[in-house]
């Protein structure tokens, strides 16, 4: 018994310690990942949206406009247009998503439990010891900013060593990043 329990107890460490095992052109898929599922919502437009799911958006703030994310609790933000002739703003088929928001344990896949910044940033990486990176930055909660404290990550969300996605995260429940910190998600290309 002793013998079955140190053998366990020897496998668990190493599998607790396992580096990200590259393949053949030096990369190794990061342990935290932007959730499959929500892969076709990052560049989707309005239209595509309203035909995908069934669902009208709703005005958030200006000329921001929110739609669930059927059978999630998040949420995609809309960037609108002001319409000189209406005085309104106005969302039209073809304007397209420019972020994503809500739980990051939904945003992503592979993350589990709290970790510090460092931690969280490194397991985004492709490349053993390339981590993105990452700044703080404060702001006011609102349809503008993520939160009143809130980390900044540009990160390579592919692989082909092009940083192409942000993720701005609320630091405002704990200094600590976990799968219920509020975050939201965006195409670094369609930044405003």
């Amino acid at each position: 018994m002793k013998k079955y329990f140190w053998g366990l107890l020897i496998i668990l460490l190493f599998a607790g310690c396992a580096e990200k095992v590259p393949d053949e052109t030096g990369l190794a898929a990061p342990e935290i990942m932007i959730a499959q599922e929500l892969l076709p919502y990052r560049e989707i437009t309005y239209g595509q949206y309203q035909q995908q799911t069934g669902q009208e958006a709703e005005l958030l703030h200006a000329c921001y406009y929110l739609g669930a994310i059927p059978e999630t609790g998040l949420w995609v933000i809309f960037g609108g247009e002001y319409d000189m002739e209406l005085g309104a703003a106005v969302l039209l088929e073809g304007n397209q998503c420019i972020r994503m928001e809500g739980r990051l344990g939904e945003l992503l896949s592979g993350l589990t439990e709290e970790m510090t910044p460092d931690e969280f940033v490194s397991a985004l990486a492709w490349k053993e010891g390339e981590m993105p990176g990452y700044q703080f930055e404060e702001g006011a909660g609102t349809a503008y900013y993520v939160a009143d404290r809130y980390v900044v990550i540009d990160f390579d969300s592919d692989g082909d060593g092009e940083e192409d996605s942000r993720l701005e995260i609320s630091l405002e429940q704990s200094e600590a990043i976990g799968p219920d910190s509020y975050a939201w998600l965006s195409l670094r290309s369609l930044l405003r």
